[in-house]
C-alpha cells in the first residue's frame, strides 16, 4: 500500500513509520500514542481500522460519526502547542470523505 500511495503522490515527500502499537481496538491506547508524537511533526496521517478510528475521532471532536467507512478519510484540526495536549474535544472535524462520494 505504501508503494502505491508514494507512486501517486510523487510531489510529496512522505516519511512512513510503521508502528505495531497502532494495531489496537482501544481509543485510549490510540490517544496515548498520539500524545507521544514528536512535536517536530505538525501533520500526521494515521491509517488503521475501525471501530477505534471512529471512536478516537468522536472523542477528539465531540462530534458523533456513526462509522468511518472502509477507505474513508477524516481530517481533524487542533490548536495545540504539543501533541501531549491532545485530549477529548480538543479538535475540529475539518473533512469527512467517503468512497460513495466519488462514484
Amino acid at each position: 500500500m505504501i508503494k502505491l500511495i508514494n507512486k501517486n503522490l510523487t510531489d510529496m515527500d512522505i516519511q512512513w513509520q510503521l508502528d505495531d502499537e497502532l494495531y489496537t481496538f482501544d481509543s485510549d491506547d490510540l490517544l496515548r500514542w498520539c500524545q507521544g508524537l514528536d512535536d517536530v511533526m505538525s501533520e500526521v496521517v494515521i491509517v488503521g481500522h475501525n471501530p477505534v478510528l471512529t471512536e478516537l475521532c468522536n472523542r477528539l471532536t465531540g462530534c458523533y460519526l456513526d462509522n468511518i467507512p472502509t477507505c474513508g478519510y477524516v481530517q481533524l484540526g487542533c490548536d495545540i502547542e504539543s501533541w501531549s495536549e491532545l485530549s477529548d474535544n480538543s479538535s475540529e472535524l475539518l473533512a469527512l470523505l467517503k468512497p460513495k462520494m466519488f462514484k
